[in-house]
């Protein structure tokens, strides 16, 4: 009888488990897309939307190349302190990240 409750728990514990990787492939898929929507967003010059798209895939999984992408947004938009705040987060992890380094000084002068 044991036997079969140490079963049953294992085969809970699988698919809690299973459930936790099925949540961070959804995490990540959705992060994917918003970020894909952003980046179409700022092809047709929406730069509100498109910083609305990074910021969603920004929620799910936090990256690099969202928070580089959401800074170029912000710039266009003329929101320097917040371009400014994703290029000092991309270059604490990243320090030489031309990039961040470039939008960094944009954010300065502008």
């Amino acid at each position: 009888d044991s036997t079969v409750q140490n079963e049953a728990k294992k085969e809970e514990s699988g698919k809690s488990a299973k459930k936790g990787g099925d949540q961070k492939e959804g995490s990540a898929q959705k992060a994917a897309e918003a970020r894909e929507a952003g980046n179409q967003a700022f092809k047709n010059n929406d730069y509100f939307k498109a910083v609305e798209h990074y910021t969603t895939s920004l929620q799910e999984v936090p990256s690099i190349h969202a928070l580089n992408n959401r800074a170029a947004a912000l710039l266009k938009i003329g929101v320097y302190q917040d371009a400014l705040n994703d290029c000092q987060s991309i270059l604490q992890t990243e320090p030489t990240n031309v990039k961040a380094l470039f939008r960094r000084g944009q954010a300065h002068e502008g």
